[in-house]
């Protein structure tokens, strides 16, 4: 592993982070933190092993909604990353049931417990879309006993989530290869069987089977993209997040043919958990 990473400060919409993410990780970023908020935009770390291009924030600027600004690209010693990731990453509660926090802390609770290793920073649940998904997850519970599958599962905490509810096993999609790396770690710091679960470096697109519960948590304009491949997955049940006002309601309009069972804001995100007729 590299001594140094790049760290880019990009300004941009603040309802665009996981569109920015998505489309970053997809060009070679290991993942981003949201640092300040304001009325008028939101400021992200993103984090690189290789130093990125110019041209790339140049390129992919015109496909984020509201216009992309680079701050800064320098670089950081890697053990300053790894050390900050500790400092902040604290156990934190989700909803009734859920307790999230790092190997590193040691926890006792009654809590459904998700143990991550930030790693690359591939998701913490700190961000509103994660909890809102894990909240409204919660409501299944007692209720799963099948197959579950996970688009864009990032860390896997949705995953660990769904499978401490009484899922049985899980197929995780994803487009970036080093969270496939991740991911049987978190399952065993979880006390999970990572045999339990299969990672693919593909979308739902190129996914052939179908699912008790299909978990995407990505973004709005992205839901409707895969709206047919989430449709056919999806035997039973259906939980989307990462939905920013803009796509609510062309998001509702698209999966109408499915029961609303659930609708959770935090912030301007918004969770929709569905069940098939």
């Amino acid at each position: 592993m590299p001594l140094q990473f790049s760290q880019a400060l990009v300004r941009i919409a603040k309802d665009q982070s996981e569109w920015v993410g998505y489309l970053f990780i997809e060009n070679g970023a290991s993942g981003l933190e949201e640092l300040d908020e304001t009325e008028t935009g939101l400021t992200v770390k993103l984090f690189f092993d290789q130093s990125p291009d110019l041209e790339l924030f140049e390129r992919l600027k015109a496909q984020v909604p509201g216009g992309l600004e680079l701050l800064s690209l320098e670089e950081k010693p890697r053990e300053n990353w790894q050390a900050n990731w500790k400092e902040h990453f604290k156990p934190l509660e989700v909803g009734a049931r859920f307790l999230i926090h790092p190997p590193w802390e040691e926890v006792n609770t009654d809590r459904v417990c998700i143990c991550i290793d930030p790693g690359q920073g591939f998701g913490t649940g700190y961000h509103e879309s994660t909890r809102l998904a894990l909240r409204a997850l919660e409501g299944l519970e007692g209720r799963l006993s099948g197959l579950a599958i996970d688009v864009g599962f990032g860390s896997g905490i949705l995953t660990i989530g769904a499978l401490k509810l009484g899922a049985t096993r899980a197929i995780c999609l994803e487009i970036e290869a080093e969270a496939l790396d991740e991911l049987p770690l978190n399952l065993a710091h979880s006390g999970l069987d990572p045999q339990l679960v299969e990672g693919r470096l593909q979308g739902p697109d190129a996914c052939p089977e179908s699912a008790q519960l299909v978990l995407a948590n990505i973004t709005g304009d992205v839901l409707l993209a895969f709206e047919e491949d989430l449709k056919r997955m999806t035997e039973t049940y259906l939980l989307l997040s990462g939905i920013a006002p803009d796509y609510l309601e062309p998001v509702k309009e698209a999966f109408s043919e499915f029961e609303l069972e659930a609708q959770l804001a935090e912030g301007e995100w918004t969770s929709l958990l569905y069940r098939r007729k």
